[in-house]
């Protein structure tokens, strides 16, 4: 996604989850781009609890294109499409170590205000999951941000 389609695809989200008091965060790359962290999201990956999936299924419908339960991850996912793209809501189980609630951070960008996980906590996710690329991504950018 390029920076106008990222923007305009947060401020619909915004928009849709403000109905909905549940918690949710920004994940993925998306979270690491709206932080500085020089990527290009494909989509948007957003954390939510599995408890209130109903909730959200019900903020994003009619652009809910496919709900199923990941054995993987375990989560409940819900997939849908908004300004043509892809948003992935994750339902995590309250007691999944992922879900990192109590790290959760609103900052604003782009007169959006946002719930984030802060890069040292995003650095941390991405260990837990083994994805050494974007562990390594991180420590790059936070390495030459402070120097």
């Amino acid at each position: 996604m390029d920076d106008s389609t990222v923007t305009k695809t947060l401020e619909m989200l915004t928009r849709r989850l403000s109905v909905n008091p549940a918690f949710w965060r920004l994940e993925g790359s998306t979270n690491l781009y709206v932080q500085g962290v020089p990527v290009q999201p494909k989509d948007l990956d957003i954390t939510c609890y599995m408890a209130d999936i109903a909730a959200f299924r019900k903020a994003m419908s009619p652009q809910v294109v496919a709900e199923y339960f990941d054995n993987s991850k375990p989560a409940q996912m819900l997939i849908c499409r908004l300004n043509q793209q892809k948003v992935e809501l994750i339902g995590r189980d309250h007691s999944d170590p992922l879900a990192m609630e109590d790290k959760t951070i609103w900052t604003e960008w782009r007169r959006l205000r946002l719930p984030m996980l802060p890069l040292p906590y995003a650095k941390e996710f991405y260990q837990r999951i083994g994805r050494t690329e974007k562990v390594e991504l991180i420590e790059r950018y936070l390495t030459t941000r402070v120097q």
